[in-house]
């Protein structure tokens, strides 16, 4: 499922309303993904935050974290990604 924002809808807006169209709440997603406050995950969908919660979010949307937050810096863009990757299988671990 890819991240579609419409000139009225922001992207945080559609990460929420892809996890409330599973069924759940946002507290419920957050607790089980271990996280203890519905507020990381509010933050990570604006692209700030946690960059882990950022990653669950994007593995959800099954797309990039540099596509769906690409006002980040080029840095972190670049880092986010490689987690992406390196989570979903795509790449390995580099030690």
């Amino acid at each position: 499922m890819d991240v579609k924002v419409s000139s009225d809808q922001s992207t945080d807006q559609v990460i929420i309303n892809v996890i409330h169209d599973m069924g759940i709440s946002i507290t419920t997603w957050a607790k089980a993904h271990g996280l203890n406050d519905k507020s990381v995950v509010y933050q990570a969908a604006k692209g700030k935050g946690s960059r882990g919660v950022r990653i669950l979010l994007a593995m959800v949307q099954k797309q990039l974290p540099s596509k769906m937050w690409p006002n980040r810096s080029d840095n972190l863009k670049r880092d986010d990604d490689y987690l992406y990757e390196v989570m979903t299988g795509v790449r390995k671990l580099q030690q």
